[in-house]
């Protein structure tokens, strides 16, 4: 495995990390995989997560670019004006040109925590160069059984209903309070890249179902810490029932890990899951067929 620095971009302003593989370890026709920013941590991640990735992923053969865009980390702001989402897509995009260039990767896999898949999946439907994601905690909508399985115990004991009761007097009382300020205040942080808000359901389904059809792999990963979100490994179908996957959905639930995965175990079997579905997905359709 080699890296090596490099700058690109409009102005070569933007800087990442190339991560590829030895000769002998490189896989024939092998996406390149783009490991966006996630809030306000850079190229390095949360407790290194970005760096032990992109290093064990270039040790099994994929070009890895972990990559700051404008405003994080070693890449400077910029001077123009617009909106910061708008300009996070054409860093990524700078990003798939860059690897294209120097490596001749012409198909992509865009992985991202948080912040991260929500930009992964907005290039995803922008781009026909990714053919695959990775979300790390993103995009969750809630489904009936969502419901029973977060309430249902709650609702056996007593104490615990009493206290929701309560707490839900509390909210109604204060809600028309401090909902406007709210409501300000997210529509005012979602505009920057450290923060990202769950769009419309109908817009996720419409997103899906083009993704499909354009026969990108989807792989989402949630954390223990997001079952608050997302509790159940059918929830993302039962969401959209409407949305025939074909397969290339994949669902993995790591319950005892923390949202930044903080253990070092638990990078270890998340890095492994991602290796394990990029040979999956991406490997045996290069293997010739007997």
């Amino acid at each position: 495995m080699k890296e090596k620095v490099v700058t690109f971009g409009e102005g070569k302003q933007l800087v990442g990390i190339i991560s590829e593989p030895e000769q002998h370890e490189k896989i024939e026709n092998a996406p390149g995989v783009l490991i966006l920013h996630s809030g306000m941590h850079h190229h390095v991640g949360p407790f290194r997560l970005h760096v032990v990735t992109a290093r064990r992923l270039a040790a099994c053969g994929y070009p890895v670019l972990r990559f700051d865009v404008a405003g994080m980390g070693d890449s400077p702001a910029r001077r123009d004006t617009g909106y910061d989402a708008d300009r996070t897509i054409a860093d990524i995009k700078s990003a798939m040109d860059e690897l294209t260039d120097r490596k001749g990767t012409k198909r992509f896999v865009a992985m991202g925590l948080c912040t991260g898949a929500n930009n992964a999946h907005k290039v995803a439907v922008v781009d026909d160069r990714v053919e695959g994601c990775v979300f790390l905690g993103g995009y969750a909508y809630p489904t009936w059984q969502f419901y029973v399985r977060r309430y249902g115990p709650k609702a056996l004991n007593p104490k615990r209903v009493m206290s929701l009761v309560l707490r839900l007097g509390r909210n109604l009382i204060s809600k028309s309070e401090t909902g406007k300020k709210e409501a300000r205040t997210s529509a005012r942080t979602s505009d920057g890249f450290h923060w990202w808000v769950l769009p419309p359901k109908e817009k996720t389904r419409k997103d899906f179902m083009a993704l499909v059809a354009r026969g990108v792999n989807l792989l989402f990963v949630f954390s223990g810490a997001e079952s608050n979100r997302y509790n159940y490994t059918k929830q993302m179908e039962h969401a959209f029932p409407s949305v025939d996957f074909k397969g290339r959905l994949k669902i993995l639930i790591n319950k005892d890990a923390h949202h930044a995965y903080l253990m070092a175990s638990d990078r270890d079997k998340l890095v492994s899951q991602v290796i394990g579905w990029l040979n999956e997905c991406f490997v045996k359709q290069n293997m010739p067929e007997n």
